[in-house]
């Protein structure tokens, strides 16, 4: 689905989970006066059901100066994949939630350690930040065709966001809040990649670059990007005990940003600064049951869905072509990434 048709269907559910109520508009928090307010912490355990990463070489400056569009033929494709982790990943994670009338403060952490063993179907170079051969310590791995290798990931996801709740719908037994929300998202990992005895060094690359042949490689990777975005909550009333009322939640957000500017900007390390054109979506979808325990202390316990976009041209930047034959770039990328997770969640309100 394009753009337009995600908008339109955040913009449904939000329209349909206010269709039921008729109520009195308030200022801040529908729920302000209710045992929802206050503050939230939760377990969350799931699973990524969907994970896709695909990096396109497009075009290289050098070879544009020079006339060697020739060479493009020889442009490749890299993809999660390719490398074995495109499989379900189990996550688990910690959220924080603190309700005021006007604002509210979440942040949400999630951790996965995936393991992967694998076959190379052709030659990888790898950029890591140490391999070491014979004593000597180098910043660039490949893994040959053929050879199997493993791979150790420990990536952490975190969202934080800072929502504003101008008004509200309530009724007696009913309860519609609406927000806009600005906040960031992260994502951040550490690798290490176990591809045999390392055998020896080969250069890749012009200028030349010097690879290690096997061995064991480790680095770190991540980026964060800034987003805003829509949401809304409604909450029903489904019985009233003596140490509070029990209810369920349904809640919708939609984050997104449009991004033009540097790979520093966003936390890319590159080994030359280039020019970054993205294009991010957040969607999240979430069902709670709110079961008071006593006054002031209440159980969480639900499900939820979250699916993230991401597209990005990385080109480099625009430079005098004397020092574009000496930097020889590499190739312009074009990325494409998505990720859906899913899971449960348990917790206390206070």
């Amino acid at each position: 689905m394009n753009r337009m048709q995600h908008g339109v269907i955040a913009l449904v559910v939000v329209r349909l989970a206010a269709a039921p109520l008729q109520a009195e508009v308030v200022a801040g928090r529908a729920d302000q006066d209710a045992p929802p307010t206050g503050m939230r912490v939760l377990a969350v355990a799931g699973r990524v059901t969907a994970l896709k990463a695909v990096v396109k070489e497009t075009t290289r400056p050098v070879f544009e100066l020079e006339g060697l569009q020739y060479k493009y033929k020889y442009r490749e494709d890299y993809s999660l994949e390719e490398l074995g982790l495109d499989r379900d990943v189990c996550l688990a994670g910690v959220e924080l939630e603190r309700r005021w009338r006007f604002v509210t403060l979440r942040l949400e952490a999630r951790y996965a350690n995936p393991h992967v063993r694998g076959t190379a179907p052709r030659d990888f170079y790898i950029g890591v930040e140490n391999v070491q051969y014979r004593g000597n310590d180098y910043e660039y791995m490949m893994i040959p065709e053929g050879r199997q290798y493993e791979a150790d990931i420990q990536s952490g996801v975190m969202q934080f966001n800072v929502l504003i709740t101008p008004v509200g719908l309530r009724s007696r037994s009913a309860w519609f809040t609406p927000w806009v929300q600005m906040g960031l998202f992260s994502i951040v990992g550490r690798y290490e990649i176990d591809a045999g005895r390392a055998e020896g060094l080969t250069t890749y690359e012009n200028p030349p670059r010097t690879y290690v042949a096997g061995g064991k490689g480790s680095g770190w990777a991540g980026m964060v990007i800034p987003q805003v975005g829509v949401g809304a909550e409604t909450r029903l009333v489904l019985a009233r005990r003596e140490a509070g009322q029990v209810s369920v939640a349904l809640s919708a957000d939609y984050g997104f940003m449009e991004f033009d500017g540097g790979t520093s900007d966003i936390g890319i390390s590159s080994r030359h600064e280039k020019e970054v054109d993205l294009s991010y979506r957040n969607y999240g979808l979430r069902l709670s049951l709110d079961w008071p325990l006593r006054k002031g202390l209440g159980l969480l316990a639900g499900v939820q869905y979250r699916r993230m976009e991401a597209d990005a041209s990385i080109t480099a930047k625009e430079r005098a072509a004397e020092e574009v034959r000496v930097l020889r770039e590499k190739y312009d990328k074009a990325v494409d990434f998505e990720m859906e997770w899913a899971g449960g969640f348990v917790g206390l309100r206070f």
